[in-house]
């Protein structure tokens, strides 16, 4: 039975459609209140606390997404500490400057401090300000056509939100996106209706997203996309309207700059502006990723857990899909100025998110663009189907034109899109805003690594091997600190490896370690002999890949070389042939068996006890065996 055409649009343009929408996002992302603490939760609530025993560690709850600032001395404080690895480039820089969203987590951390559910709540109730907000847009860009409601569907639904929605640490997305979009709403509001408050309240908008985080300067890219395709004023008119835009974001560019915050160093973080030959081929590589998640049916998420090979295979992929689909939606929307507005803004958004690894979380503001683009598609590609024309109302079937094989194409096209996005998107939000909690277990088994009451302010913790130096590293601390329950004085990962390790000890107070592979091994670029992993995909790579955050494959090794800790000597005794360490030679001031230093290792998803080996004694330890539920 065919739908009532008017019945149909009028719901699609009720104007209580965008809080319909914000809810319905919201409760589909209601798993994510039971996510809990998470990876950078972690490191921020231990900024928040101020615990006196971290106090020179940690940064101040204004500068809580400071990582690594690039000084050499605070650096080489957090190795000493082993907050940092031992093999972090000594000015790695990894450093945001979001005053707006650390103040949301002050706020938490002021009115219900203990309760992670309720800070989900809070960063729930951004995500369904972004619906709500983007739902008014596309209405107010695109009319009241059942096209704007159908962007603001797509957009509702996409389960690359389901991250953001269920991550505290990511609510800098949610806010900064809130403040793009209200930027454009005054934007547009200025430009169409002359209302000059909107000439004042859009750049001030910018600013906030600036100030929530960095993600806004994709704000930048719509806006000249509405210059060019929208704005029916002059060129002198439609330049002029982007300048008050271009201060802000100039005068904020050099106060982030000014204060020393941004990225160095790092594998994954590349600087547009320090490193653009990198960046150029970063893009290259993440963007077409990224779209295929966006757009398609392969989410980005899974870049972290493929080898080298899969990344090239998945790469390929999809250049092909985009190609294939870019061809299908041009045929449609060729000459549609909507279409290019939110064409120009999605691609412009692009680059921004190219600075870091692929991942769908990433692509909030781009999603804006992606979704106004398909619902512009829908809106002629369904009459272009057999099946479509006899379900929704577009009119006697028989009185439409016949069907070429073009337009075939066009119509199967829109239903696989209705298939991803209104079918399989909506079901896979829920999994999505609680998939954060996937990595967490082991994080949360080390709590029960020492008993509680153990004091362990005199020890070193030397972990021996590790599947991720952060683990074992800044997370064991963290753990016990946010439990009341004493920490070691530092933490020594000596290993960092999804394979097997080899142990020699040398003498009294060396240890010689060779981890299969190296450290900071290429995922995929060596088979275990011992311990094979898949050629493909192995959700152990997600660790393997997280250790090359602190230090690029640009800054290799040399033979011999030392850093030199309190208490510890590491010296690189043999290297691999692209400089990576092969084999690392750790030197204690003390005895191995020293009451100081307390020994583990990994074992069933957490440390256990380690048994130091004889003096010239080999020892084989196993790879890592990691559970995820």
């Amino acid at each position: 039975m065919k739908l009532d055409p008017i019945c149909f649009c009028k719901a699609i343009i009720h104007p209580r459609l965008p809080a319909v929408l914000a809810l319905v996002a919201v409760l589909l992302c209601l798993p994510a209140l039971w996510v809990g603490f998470q990876w950078d939760d972690y490191a921020h609530q231990v900024a928040l606390h101020q615990f006196p025993e971290t106090r020179q560690l940690a940064p101040s709850p204004l500068f809580m997404f400071s990582f690594a600032d690039g000084d050499i001395a605070r650096n080489h404080r957090l190795m000493e500490a082993g907050w940092l690895p031992w093999w972090c480039l000594e000015n790695l820089r990894m450093a945001f400057f979001r005053p707006l969203t650390a103040l949301t987590h002050w706020l938490d951390h002021l009115l219900w401090p203990d309760s992670p559910v309720m800070m989900h709540v809070h960063s729930l109730v951004w995500f369904g300000l972004l619906v709500y907000t983007a739902a008014i847009l596309y209405r107010q860009i695109m009319g009241t056509a059942w096209i704007a409601g159908m962007a603001a569907l797509l957009f509702a639904l996409d389960d690359g939100h389901g991250v953001p929605a269920g991550w505290i640490a990511n609510r800098n997305a949610l806010i900064a996106s809130v403040f793009v979009i209200l930027t454009l709403v005054f934007h547009d509001l200025w430009r169409k209706n002359s209302r000059i408050s909107g000439a004042v309240i859009a750049p001030i908008f910018f600013l906030c997203g600036l100030l929530s985080g960095e993600l806004a300067l994709a704000g930048t890219g719509y806006l000249l996309a509405y210059a060019l395709f929208l704005d029916h004023g002059t060129w002198t008119r439609r330049f002029v309207s982007l300048m008050p835009y271009g201060v802000v974001g100039v005068l904020w560019l050099m106060m982030y700059r000014m204060m020393g915050f941004g990225a160095f160093g790092s594998h994954w973080y590349v600087d547009p502006i320090r490193d653009p030959g990198e960046f150029f081929l970063a893009l290259l590589v993440r963007a077409p990723i990224l779209l295929m998640g966006q757009l398609g049916f392969i989410s980005s998420d899974i870049y972290m857990t493929l080898s080298v090979s899969a990344t090239y295979f998945l790469w390929g992929i999809s250049v092909i899909f985009l190609m294939v689909l870019f061809w299908g939606i041009f045929l449609v929307v060729k000459t549609n100025s909507q279409a290019l507005f939110w064409a120009c803004g999605m691609f412009l958004a692009i680059p921004l998110v190219c600075t870091t690894f692929p991942f769908d979380r990433l692509m909030m503001l781009s999603g804006l663009g992606s979704m106004g683009i398909l619902a512009i598609f829908l809106k002629d590609a369904v009459a272009c189907n057999r099946f479509t024309r006899l379900m929704l109302p577009i009119g006697d079937p028989k009185e439409l034109p016949s069907i070429s094989w073009r337009s075939s194409f066009t119509g199967v096209l829109a239903v696989l899109i209705i298939g991803v996005h209104l079918v399989m998107s909506p079901l896979s939000l829920p999994a999505r805003a609680w998939s954060t909690a996937l990595l967490g277990k082991m994080i949360r088994n080390l709590h029960r690594v020492v008993p509680a009451d153990t004091v362990l302010n005199q020890q070193d913790m030397v972990i021996v091997n590790c599947p991720s130096s952060t683990i074992g590293g800044f997370f064991l601390s963290a753990v016990r600190l946010l439990n009341g329950e004493s920490v070691p004085r530092r933490v020594r990962v000596l290993s960092s490896t999804i394979y097997s390790v080899e142990i020699t000890r040398t003498d009294l107070h060396t240890l010689a370690i060779r981890p299969e592979g190296g450290y900071l091994d290429y995922v995929g670029a060596m088979r275990s002999k011992t311990d094979p992993k898949p050629v493909f995909f192995h959700m152990d790579y997600i660790f393997q890949q997280m250790d090359r955050t602190f230090r690029g494959t640009r800054y290799p090794f040399d033979l011999g070389q030392h850093i030199d800790l309190n208490g510890l000597s590491v010296t690189i005794s043999e290297l691999t042939l692209d400089g990576r360490p092969a084999e690392a030679v750790f030197r204690f001031s003390v005895p191995l068996e020293d009451a100081s230093l307390r020994w583990l290792q990994w074992q069933n998803d957490t440390l256990v006890p380690f048994s130091l080996p004889s003096i010239n004694e080999t020892r084989q330890l196993p790879a890592p065996k990691l559970t995820y539920w």
